[in-house]
């Protein structure tokens, strides 16, 4: 018993109900069809244009550092784009499980991240430098970065 209680928490878990729980696995092969780049929840898809695309890089790109995420941060200076964050859970709403609202937590403020059920899977780099958006390629360099340093490669 004892044993089985240090391997749930060594994963993260409580108890045998947390084993129930599948984490949502947010990963971003990069396909691209016209103007939309394909994003996956799990096993489902969506696709994004660039600027959420772009609101979705600087949310994973805080919750790999592990904090909130400004709309200033994001590009947005009062303009009305702070609906962005929306859209995403907007045009993801597809691929939630039945018992998931949203993928894009509103802190108030200003301030967002992702949900906390989300862990960041696998994100296909090159195909998204192909894009050629100056503001994607700096966000998927130190996406690439930060993920290589949280596992040990740097």
């Amino acid at each position: 018993s004892r044993a089985i209680q240090e391997q749930l928490r060594a994963s993260g878990r409580e108890d045998h109900a947390d084993c129930c729980l599948t984490p949502l696995e947010l990963s971003i092969p990069g396909e691209r069809e016209r103007r939309r780049t394909r994003v996956m929840l799990g096993a489902r898809s969506a696709s994004l244009t660039d600027r959420p695309l772009r609101v979705l890089l600087h949310l994973i790109k805080g919750k790999l550092h592990k904090v909130l995420v400004h709309n200033q941060d994001m590009g947005f200076n009062g303009d009305g784009g702070n609906r962005w964050p929306h859209e995403i859970n907007k045009s993801m709403r597809d691929t939630f499980p039945v018992d998931v609202a949203k993928i894009v937590e509103n802190h108030y403020n200003g301030y967002y991240s992702l949900i906390d059920g989300i862990t960041i899977g696998e994100i296909v780099y090159e195909r998204l430098l192909a894009i050629e958006d100056s503001e994607i390629t700096a966000l998927v360099r130190e996406i690439e970065d930060l993920q290589r340093a949280s596992k040990g490669d740097s």
